[in-house]
């Protein structure tokens, strides 16, 4: 898993910063009916084209599917299965890329047509999609985030977030040491790179480097790509 701009979209972390007014009232449009010739046995749940690898096995291939928004960027948006397989090893979630800013907004169940199953750097999504469309197919009940835990030392973060890929998730007592100021980047989005608190005795100094791939499988990213204003920091500085 290498950790791009993109990359660190992998989660839709519930922290207070990031979901503050995400789940609000959706808007009103209008219904459109399957295309002619299809039924809702053709919809493939976004679990199954999770699959329970790391590639999806359903990978260059156009399929049919459902979900509720739970988060929006500027560029796509994530969408998660409304009741879930609740096998672990799945995940329930996945991000749709629209290359520009999309028209769904959170909250909404969504109908997707002829979408195109891809991997980018190793984050099964879905692109090249028909405009959405509402759907009364997911149940009433709310979405709940999923509880994990932080990144660790010397561990893959595909070991650890792949089943949760593009899942609303929660991760209680989040804090640590930036590592250096805020990255931003040309389309105005921007991160802060830190090292959990726990982490920060085994690290000399707290410090990590690029050259430690052990530390630098410890850290997680804030961005503000789901409309979170991240202050300014300098490395060092507390992240609680």
């Amino acid at each position: 898993m290498h950790l791009s701009k993109r990359a660190t979209l992998m989660l839709v972390l519930s922290l207070a910063a990031v979901l503050v007014g995400l789940l609000w009232h959706s808007a009103v449009y209008a219904r459109t009916p399957l295309q002619q010739g299809s039924s809702t046995a053709d919809l493939i749940p976004l679990y199954t084209i999770q699959g329970d690898a790391a590639a999806s096995p359903y990978y260059q291939e156009w399929i049919d599917t459902y979900g509720v928004v739970t988060a929006v960027t500027n560029d796509g948006y994530y969408l998660q299965d409304p009741v879930g397989d609740g096998n672990p090893d799945t995940s329930d979630g996945i991000f749709v890329y629209t290359q520009r800013p999309p028209t769904v907004t959170a909250g909404e169940c969504v109908l997707l047509q002829r979408a195109f199953v891809d991997e980018y750097y190793e984050k099964t999504e879905l692109s090249r999609t028909k405009a959405p469309v509402e759907s009364d197919l997911c149940a009433p009940t709310a979405l709940q985030p999923v509880p994990i835990s932080a990144a660790r030392l010397a561990t893959e973060p595909a070991q650890l977030f792949e089943e949760v890929e593009g899942m609303l998730v929660q991760i209680d007592d989040l804090n640590g040491m930036a590592q250096g100021g805020i990255k931003r980047f040309a389309d105005g989005a921007a991160e802060i790179a830190f090292l959990p608190t726990e982490w920060v005795p085994y690290v000399a100094a707290g410090r990590v480097f690029q050259h430690d791939a052990k530390a630098v499988s410890a850290l997680m990213y804030l961005g503000s790509e789901l409309g979170a204003e991240l202050p300014e920091v300098n490395r060092g500085d507390q992240i609680l």
